[in-house]
């Protein structure tokens, strides 16, 4: 026993909606420079948006809107890059319990090797009373990751405390010697 799927396709030749045995439909809008701006799900009676998204000239994704209907505000996420196109920064607005919004926010600093240094969480608004995580990796002269530290948070006032480590040891060849996982006297 099979079910069949159907696939079609725009008129650039790129798969945008496949039809499942059951007759559930999804569809992919596409703009000029080939990237999904709009996906729906449905069936051939009629399509839902579950997804649109919007873009920078570089073709970096700007914006993600997941509509959650029956009236719910939709959950918005909006993406900031600095001039080397690395992603700095994620904002996600979504409804609280209770009505209102709640804003999450996401940092990233980078090396001038592109490899995240540190990722920082906020509630409402990028300041430290606001912070709600916080964490830093270490990375030696090849790159590779060798030390994460996950700091506490004091949820009143946005204080970090003194970090958890986790490390990872590597031998002459490259390959994982051992790695000390945070909180643990074992390792691997």
């Amino acid at each position: 026993n099979y079910g069949k799927k159907l696939f079609g396709y725009d008129s650039a030749g790129r798969q945008n909606q496949t039809t499942c045995a059951g007759g559930t439909v999804d569809k992919t809008t596409y703009n000029a420079m080939g990237w999904a701006v709009q996906e729906e799900l449905g069936t051939s009676a009629g399509l839902t948006v579950t997804r649109t998204s919007a873009y920078d000239d570089d073709g970096n994704q700007i914006e993600v809107v997941l509509p959650v209907g029956g009236g719910a505000t939709p959950r918005e996420t909006t993406y900031a890059y600095d001039w080397r196109n690395r992603q700095t920064q994620q904002t996600t607005t979504v409804e609280k319990d209770g009505g209102g919004t709640w804003t999450l926010i996401q940092t990233v600093t980078y090396d001038n090797r592109g490899l995240a240094l540190s990722s920082t969480g906020y509630h409402t608004a990028v300041d430290d009373d606001y912070r709600s995580s916080h964490q830093t990796t270490d990375y030696d002269v090849l790159g590779r990751q060798y030390r994460t530290k996950v700091y506490g948070v004091d949820a009143a006032t946005g204080a970090i405390s003194h970090p958890q480590e986790s490390n990872v040891y590597y031998e002459a060849g490259g390959q994982v010697a051992r790695s000390a996982p945070s909180g643990s006297k074992l390792f691997t």
